[in-house]
């Protein structure tokens, strides 16, 4: 048989192999790379994607603190009943609130106890340590927040108290007497 055309239309011989060639090879997918470590780094990256959703959901759906997060001071303040002191001010009183660190106050402090103010120098380094001669008497505590670390201690004292504070750095509570005592 000979590779050309004999002329009466039938193909030749090489005709016939590049068109059988053809069509294989378009009928025949394309090959895929399917090979074990390929589907290794898929299932590795679907894991991760999966883990970090999951933390994620965790993280943003919040909630309370646990009670092991909760400090003895919070839990000691928290945990005393609500005295009944007079809110009736005399002449020359004020309710004054007092922004106090987490240990710059006995963590027993609680509502109607009396307390020595301890005021310290400011910022600028101008003052000194002393204590106020005026006893004050605790009239509500608020526990620091989520995010602060101070208490929030009313006192009901006279009102030169309020402008000694707040020329002051940190301020410290003494109990000078429990309530009731």
């Amino acid at each position: 048989m000979s590779d050309t055309s004999n002329g009466y239309g039938i193909p030749s011989v090489t005709d016939r192999l590049s068109a059988l060639r053809g069509t294989s090879q378009q009928q025949q997918p394309p090959a895929t790379s399917s090979s074990p470590r390929r589907v290794r780094k898929e299932i590795l990256i679907g894991a991760l994607v999966a883990t970090a959703g999951i933390a994620l959901a965790l993280f943003l759906r919040g909630g309370s603190t646990p009670d092991s997060l909760v400090t003895k001071a919070n839990a000691v303040v928290e945990g005393t009943a609500p005295v009944d002191v007079p809110s009736q001010l005399m002449s020359g009183e004020a309710f004054v609130p007092i922004a106090v660190e987490t240990g710059n106050l006995p963590p027993v402090l609680s509502v109607g106890d009396r307390v020595r103010v301890i005021v310290t120098p400011d910022q600028n380094g101008t003052g000194t340590v002393r204590g106020l001669e005026d006893t004050t008497v605790v009239h509500d505590i608020e526990t620091p927040g989520d995010i602060g670390t101070r208490f929030v201690v009313t006192v009901r004292a006279p009102e030169g108290v309020a402008a000694a504070i707040a020329a002051s750095g940190p301020v410290f509570l003494a109990i000078v007497s429990k309530e009731g005592q």
